[in-house]
């Protein structure tokens, strides 16, 4: 599915930014962000907003064009394939960069290799809930429940190697628990059947979990993060339940293709920079329970780092068979 939309930048912008030289190294055409999914989910919303402050900063209009399908390798194509110009960036996480390419068959390319890190943009906590009719009220209860009863309980996530299957087959590797994973089509989906009871547990990104709690269908056990989320503010992250070493953040990032020059990865980093510090971003960011990454993790290494780092676990979660294609 295809879908565009122009960001146009702002002139007053434009001629405040000192960076002039550097965005003349800029192909002389519409910059292209693409998003590998579908509109309206997550990965759209937030690349869309990434697209539109960054065209402010650049001061150049900026196409946001939807290339959903197979998991997001279909997006990657499209940029691994583009002009060697460096004027097409990818918006990504985990799931559709490192997950998909060993879960589908014969992509032919790897995001490691075959794309550049240009930062990541947002965190997004992942939260664990249980059903009402579950009787699980904690995470204690959960694991003590796991444990006793192994494989009997389900957790449903939003697809296979969603980042929030990502998330669950980690949090269950972390805790040494054997649960029956169910993946959906979507989090709708799986936050429906969280509600009637059909499921016992879902793991969706925390907008999700805090919608469902609101309305009385779910319980919050657990969120991912640094610090607890303010509409949660009973629910303790992960961290503090006792689990070590899992941070249950899902985080978004912009690629761009291996054959964009230095100056072009530097030039969007520093965009991204910049609209990371703009109020109008950050408020918009606060509303959908995403955070900006720590200035230690903006940029262009910290991103190749986080790629190797979470690449080789999700390998093993691939490879240990908690994660695979049905």
């Amino acid at each position: 599915m295809h879908r565009r939309m122009l960001l146009a930048g702002a002139g007053a912008v434009c001629s405040a930014i000192p960076w002039r030289a550097a965005r003349a190294d800029l192909p002389d055409r519409t910059l292209s962000i693409i998003v590998p999914t579908v509109p309206g989910g997550t990965t759209d919303i937030l690349g869309r907003l990434i697209a539109q402050t960054m065209a402010e900063a650049l001061g150049r209009t900026i196409v946001v064009e939807n290339v959903g399908g197979a998991g997001g390798l279909l997006g990657m194509q499209r940029t691994v394939r583009a002009p060697v110009d460096g004027g097409t960036l990818l918006v990504g996480n985990q799931g559709i960069l490192l997950a998909a390419p060993l879960l589908l068959p014969g992509p032919g390319f790897d995001a490691q290799r075959d794309l550049r890190p240009v930062g990541i943009f947002g965190e997004v906590p992942a939260a664990l809930a249980a059903s009402r009719a579950s009787g699980i009220r904690s995470m204690a209860e959960f694991m003590e429940r796991a444990r006793a009863r192994p494989a009997r309980l389900t957790l449903g996530v939003s697809g296979v190697g969603a980042a929030t299957h990502l998330a669950a087959a980690a949090l269950i590797e972390a805790a040494d628990l054997r649960v029956t994973l169910v993946p959906y089509r979507g989090g709708g989906q799986s936050m429906t059947d969280l509600a009637a009871g059909t499921i016992d547990l879902a793991m969706e990104l925390a907008p999700g979990i805090i919608a469902a709690a609101a309305g009385g269908h779910a319980v919050p056990l657990a969120v991912g993060g640094r610090d607890r989320v303010r509409e949660l503010p009973g629910v303790p992250t992960f961290t503090e339940t006792g689990i070590a070493d899992y941070p249950g953040i899902v985080w978004y990032a912009l690629m761009a293709p291996a054959a964009a020059s230095d100056v072009a990865v530097a030039t969007y980093a520093a965009a991204m920079g910049r609209a990371l510090h703009g109020r109008a971003l950050l408020s918009r960011f606060h509303d959908l329970a995403v955070t900006p990454p720590p200035e230690t993790m903006q940029g262009p290494e910290p991103l190749r780092r986080l790629l190797a780092e979470d690449g080789a676990k999700i390998g093993d979660l691939v490879r240990a068979g908690r994660i695979r294609e049905n």
